[in-house]
């Protein structure tokens, strides 16, 4: 394959308790208004779903800010190979004499829902639901937000992965600022720091309106009546921000004239969705953004989720509502997200 514009080198991880290495690589990656698509990309070599959302599988190495300016690609951020070693003889243990399995809650600092057991089936079955939909990944780089700019490739690591495996597509990724662009990039694994952040030009009044429209407006413009995501397919949107927009209300009048086109053309009301997933602590955001996921009329097509780093990444649940909160009711409905 020709190295692109974007082209990243390819890097081995070890895989399974057996020790193999596989061989894998990161796509470059073209504008998807040039016409050009990208190469096929081998699913399987991924890990199930279950292994990425469980963390069971040997994680893509995170690249800091400051690791990106160096060699990224060296072995010594790989797992090294697990050794086999034997047991002598079974090994046959009381039942009655193990401690209970352990209960994996979802608590942290900012977000907490229900406990949640290590498997839960539900969650896995959830994410079956992107095969139907294109996700796009709006990324605000307004000026507000040049400070999180680790803080948001750190979450698109956790969650690009169970993303890409789950709908077994691409992913699109564009930048508020990229207002002349009809699409944004597309992604099979987690773009490096300089990738995400190419191209930014961090605004002080960039309009996450004109954003949303760029994403949505083509979907609203040949919308049917009674569409549902099985024919029509869905679109779920994945915005990144701080909440602190310039342009406040008329992100609020877009999004209900959204709920209100689908209303009107009866069509199935969760056909579009559009999650939020806050960084920072800024009040004001997230009273904005509770504020559109809480107060606006009609279908409910918004979900709102706040995200702050913790050494131990995210839990199964949080990980879920983060990426189909907007279009998963029960998910949307969760009343314990915020504390």
């Amino acid at each position: 394959m020709a190295e692109g514009r974007f082209a990243r080198p390819i890097a081995s991880r070890a895989r399974g308790i057996t020790g193999k290495l596989v061989q894998y690589v990161t796509f470059s990656h073209k504008d998807r208004g040039d016409g050009s698509r990208l190469g096929s990309h081998n699913f399987a070599e991924d890990g199930t779903v279950e292994d990425i959302l469980y963390g069971r599988s040997a994680p893509h190495p995170y690249v800091t800010e400051l690791e990106a300016s160096g060699d990224i690609y060296n072995a010594q951020q790989y797992p090294p190979t697990p050794q086999i070693r034997e047991v002598p003889g079974p090994l046959i243990l009381d039942k009655s004499q193990l401690p209970p399995s352990p209960v994996y809650t979802t608590q942290s600092d900012r977000v907490g829902v229900a406990p949640l057991q290590l498997d839960e089936p539900d969650l896995t079955r959830s994410l079956q639901m992107l095969k139907d939909y294109h996700t796009a990944i709006l990324v605000d780089d307004s000026e507000s937000m040049q400070i999180y700019r680790q803080v948001v490739h750190q979450l698109l690591h956790e969650l690009l992965p169970l993303v890409i495996r789950s709908s077994e597509k691409p992913v699109e990724i564009q930048l508020l600022s990229s207002e002349k662009k009809p699409h944004g990039r597309e992604y099979f694994s987690t773009p490096s720091f300089g990738e995400l952040w190419n191209g930014a030009k961090s605004n002080a009044n960039t309009s996450l309106q004109v954003g949303l429209l760029r994403i949505i407006g083509p979907k609203i413009q040949n919308l049917k009546r009674h569409a549902t995501v099985n024919v029509a397919k869905g679109l779920n949107v994945i915005c990144i921000t701080d909440g602190n927009q310039s342009d406040k209300k008329a992100i609020a009048n877009y999004i209900q004239r959204v709920a209100e086109k689908l209303d009107d053309k009866g069509a199935q009301d969760t056909l579009i969705g559009v999650q939020f997933l806050q960084v920072g602590d800024s009040q004001h955001g997230t009273d904005f953004l509770n504020h559109l996921d809480n107060n606006l009329k009609g279908i409910d097509i918004v979900d709102t989720v706040p995200y702050a780093p913790s050494p131990g990444g995210l839990k199964p649940r949080v990980k879920v509502k983060m990426i189909l909160g907007a279009i998963h009711k029960s998910l949307d409905d969760d009343s314990d997200d915020n504390e």
